[in-house]
């Protein structure tokens, strides 16, 4: 669905992105993951970059989507994952 409307949008002139940044630290179920030491264990060794993300963590990839650099990019997703995805 987003791949779609980003290809909608970008003949309108509109810029669409989104970021993905599952493993990062936030107020809802994953912190229950966290605190489980064994569980926290078993994630973070799926996790290439060996550790949680953190809400700063999305920082630079937040400025590139912001920033003209990323103007001919339309309906893509920017995986802030510490590598999840690419495992």
């Amino acid at each position: 669905m987003f791949r779609s409307f980003g290809g909608a949008a970008s003949k309108t002139g509109r810029r669409r992105r989104q970021r993905a940044f599952p493993s990062a630290r936030c107020p809802t179920p994953p912190q229950a993951l966290r605190a489980d030491p064994e569980r926290s264990a078993a994630i973070l060794g799926r996790i290439p970059a060996g550790r949680w993300g953190e809400p700063s963590d999305i920082g630079d990839a937040a400025v590139f989507l912001l920033a003209r650099a990323s103007d001919y990019m339309h309906g893509a997703a920017v995986p802030v994952d510490g590598g999840w995805l690419a495992r």
